[in-house]
């Protein structure tokens, strides 16, 4: 499937600049493209989905200046053409890279229609303890980089 103003990612390399991709996503990708342990397919970054949401300028005349930019960005896209995954980039993962892996999966299901499964996965270069347990009980795939621990952020080391 051809994935709407998404990028594809050729040859396993992550482009320089990539639109919808910082610096830490793009070094978390490419750990993982090193590390081999994505799953097969074709790579497609920043795929855009879903209506650009709309805010009456009467009730908040700051976030409708805003929206007109704002579009819902999935960080990565896996398709091997029997399956999706649907690919939320996030260095030390928390409960916030399990929230946005169902929205991002349930919009393209909704919007994209895909000929095969949507499934959330999240890459992460390390993982709370309690997003694993999360992601286990509601059937949500993960990939951690080989050797990184948890370090919440925002609390010292």
């Amino acid at each position: 499937m051809i994935w709407p103003n998404a990028h594809e990612i050729t040859n396993g390399h992550t482009p320089a600049k990539c639109r919808g991709l910082g610096p830490e996503d793009r070094d978390l990708l490419a750990g993982h493209i090193a590390q081999g342990d994505l799953p097969p397919g074709r790579l497609w970054v920043d795929c855009h989905v879903g209506p650009v949401p709309h805010v009456d300028p009467k009730l908040n005349p700051e976030l409708a200046k805003l929206l007109p930019n704002y579009q819902r960005r999935i960080d990565l896209i896996i398709d091997d053409d029997k399956t999706a995954w649907i690919c939320e980039l996030k260095p030390a993962a928390s409960f916030v890279a399990f929230g946005q892996s169902l929205y991002y999966a349930t919009l393209v299901r909704r919007y994209l229609h895909p000929p095969h499964d949507a499934l959330p996965l999240i890459i992460t270069d390390a993982i709370d303890p309690d997003l694993i347990y999360l992601c286990q009980n509601h059937l949500i795939a993960y990939l951690q980089l080989k050797g990184a621990d948890y370090v919440p952020r925002g609390r010292p080391t």
